[in-house]
């Protein structure tokens, strides 16, 4: 325990859970989370590489730190057992559960929204450039000369504007860099993917301000796409499909958080992949909580070929909060 515990104290103010792999990432970027794996009795034999559960007796959930993922779909953790490098391990098991606290955040400054502007077919194609405008709220306290530096690792695109000067953000208030927005070019041999994006903001609060914010914007996409709302997770809001994929029948599952209002417009619905609606599954007001709705593809056969597996997602509003996650069908 650090001696200086007492001054970094923060309050939690709700706990969370996921199932989700797709959540894990988004949460990972805030930081590791608290997670278990099912563990088998090969486990033990493990020197080292990735880990891959094969053999044996299951040994039961184990907690573990979730720390990071790679391309390969790989999972890096970090175990209470071993000392060094050892506490830490590759696998290509998708933890089976991720839990994490919802803080009361002190003086911060957080990402509200981004969004940018393409003026031809509101598409960032290759060889396209595209005006990227973050919109920063703050929290907690006044903040003076904030400045965001763009930057990607991504070798398709060149940032050609990496520094925006958003000026003063007072408390509880949102400042746009729309008159001086960052600018990112596609390179013309870029393929269709999602492009990862650091932002890092600088600020004075009496004393210096550094925060790294993370959003992800897509190269040549249309149509619906898992997460294409481009809005960071609003703590509380939740939306998972297990078993996913899923032969004719999974759950859905969503949270709203009570954010003060005693009911919200809440809008669940189901498309394909070209954007057409199959299926409006809420469409009402809602009270805070949580819901749970049984989904049958089978019922759909008047828009849906008994037959045809295939990939669909699931869209959930509420108010300006939107998450979209993807449906696999398998039959």
């Amino acid at each position: 325990m650090c001696c200086d515990w007492m001054s970094r104290v923060v309050k939690a103010i709700d706990w969370a859970y996921t199932t989700s792999a797709s959540e894990y990432k988004d949460r990972i970027m805030e930081g590791p989370i608290a997670c278990a794996v099912d563990l088998k009795e090969d486990f033990f034999y493990y020197k080292g590489g990735v880990y891959t559960p094969v053999m044996g007796k299951d040994m039961g959930y184990y907690g573990v730190v979730l720390c990071g993922w790679n391309a390969q779909g790989q999972w890096l953790f970090k175990s209470s057992w071993g000392t060094g490098e050892e506490q830490f391990m590759w696998t290509s098991q998708t933890p089976d559960l991720a839990v994490w606290l919802v803080v009361e955040p002190t003086n911060q400054i957080t990402l509200d929204k981004y969004e940018f502007d393409e003026p031809n077919d509101n598409l960032w194609n290759p060889g396209e450039s595209i005006n990227i405008i973050a919109t920063l709220k703050s929290k907690g306290t006044n903040f003076t000369n904030v400045t965001g530096a763009l930057s990607t690792t991504d070798s398709a695109v060149n940032i050609i504007n990496s520094i925006s000067n958003f000026g003063v953000i007072p408390n509880d208030s949102s400042v746009n860099n729309s008159t001086n927005p960052f600018k990112a070019i596609a390179k013309s041999s870029a393929t269709e993917h999602d492009v990862s994006f650091a932002l890092a903001v600088t600020a004075d609060t009496g004393e210096a301000y550094l925060k790294y914010l993370f959003f992800i914007l897509p190269i040549g996409k249309t149509g619906i796409e898992e997460e294409t709302s481009y809005r960071p997770q609003v703590a509380g809001y939740r939306l998972q499909i297990y078993p996913n994929p899923f032969i004719q029948k999974t759950e859905i599952r969503f949270q709203i958080p009570d954010t003060g209002n005693p009911t919200s417009n809440i809008s669940l619905k189901i498309y394909d992949v070209v954007g057409r609606l199959i299926r409006t599954l809420v469409d009402e007001e809602k009270n805070p909580g949580y819901y749970t709705l049984r989904l049958d593809m089978s019922k759909y056969d008047d828009i849906i070929a008994p037959t045809t597996s295939g990939i669909y997602f699931a869209k959930l509003v509420a108010g300006d909060y939107t998450i979209t996650k993807k449906l696999i069908l398998l039959k």
